[in-house]
């Protein structure tokens, strides 16, 4: 029953829905370089051969960090803590921003940070977007059952600290979230921001103290037994990518929480499945997860988190398949989303926020 899901699973379905519908639109908006959609070989090398655009990217990129920065752009160590929040090397690389000292002798702190005039562009068509999915959340689902989201998520994310950013951050070591404070940049109260940094609080509670990120007891541990499971089917089962599910490995690598083994049955590949240890950790996961709800119970009020629950359960349903959520994820026709292996049937248990772009289910 959706009742029984953990609050963390109820924001983060919402907030990946809510993520997805945004930078759908963002593809149909911003010129940007085709080459991720090509299918074969031949078409990526035509492809890379064109005049290119920028690489697109996700919102997050955008919340975290380009909506800061001004159009004469910011010395480096102005920008420090936004930087340690996404991926600065690729929004570089994928043509948002320059880099470049102004004297000869400046340190890389002092160098100032520019947009680009595609950077620019992308600021311009991913400033609105939040408010405009949300109005569309509100033709859909209904504007009283949206605004009572907004004010439920409020009520909590105003007892937060205000250093929190507005949205998750790239995940790094461990995929562990580890966001530096930002109290000089004031978070917007659109939606997508307060569902964020409602769910960013949730992880870190979790992760304070706890051996597993999160992501990784969400989208992987939650998935297995200790029956073996093919690992080209961990993505289908986490609904996150093949990439995610490769940098969840590398977390737990070394952990004895999954053992790796050949597919016997299949002749070639692996299997996982958990061991006695990594049993052990999903059931600590979920004794935690309640814990870390029963104290925001005490700390923000049974009411508010309640209100909360009865907000977003019935946008995310049973969590499956079947969730009204699906509606915000379909792709536009021809968008990268409408490949066979970006689909989606259902949503990830918990965001993956990777350096490949920031896409929130880590595609």
């Amino acid at each position: 029953m959706a009742e029984s899901l953990p609050l963390p699973t109820l924001l983060s379905q919402t907030l990946v829905a809510f993520t997805i519908e945004i930078d759908n639109a963002f593809e149909q908006r911003m010129p940007h370089d085709e080459e991720r959609l090509a299918a074969t070989r031949e078409e990526r090398l035509a492809r890379s051969r064109a005049p290119r655009g920028p690489w697109i990217t996700s919102y997050a990129m955008y919340a975290n960090f380009m909506r800061f920065l001004p159009p004469e752009g910011l010395a480096a160590h102005a920008l420090e803590g936004p930087m340690k929040l996404t991926n600065f090397a690729g929004l570089l690389r994928w043509g948002y921003v320059r880099a470049a000292p102004e004297r000869p002798d400046a340190r890389k702190r002092d160098w100032l940070v520019t947009p680009t005039e595609a950077g620019m562009q992308a600021q311009t068509v991913w400033a609105p977007l939040s408010r405009e999915v949300e109005a569309r959340w509100e033709g859909r689902y209904g504007e009283e059952a949206v605004a009572a989201l907004h004010a439920a998520l409020a009520v909590i994310a105003g007892e937060l600290d205000p250093g929190l950013p507005a949205y998750l951050p790239v995940v790094r070591w461990a995929l562990r979230t580890d966001p530096p404070p930002l109290s000089a940049f004031e978070a917007p109260d659109d939606l997508c921001s307060l569902l964020a940094r409602v769910l960013l609080a949730f992880t870190l509670d979790f992760e304070r103290d706890f051996p597993v990120a999160l992501p990784i007891c969400a989208d992987v541990l939650r998935v297995l037994d200790e029956r073996p499971v093919r690992l080209a089917d961990l993505p289908h089962r986490g609904h996150v990518s093949r990439e995610a599910i490769s940098m969840a490995f590398s977390g737990v690598k070394g952990a004895d929480l999954v053992a790796l083994e050949a597919d016997s049955q299949a002749g070639r590949g692996q299997t996982a499945r958990l061991t006695a240890k990594g049993l052990a950790a999903k059931v600590a996961y979920r004794a935690r997860l309640a814990a870390i709800e029963a104290d925001w119970r005490d700390r923000y009020g049974a009411a508010a988190i309640d209100a909360l629950r009865a907000a977003l359960t019935p946008l995310v349903g049973l969590g499956d398949e079947t969730s009204p959520l699906m509606a915000a994820i379909v792709p536009p026709p021809g968008g990268w989303r409408a490949q066979r292996r970006y689909r989606r049937i259902a949503l990830p248990h918990h965001p993956m926020i990777l350096h490949r772009g920031a896409w929130p289910d880590g595609a």
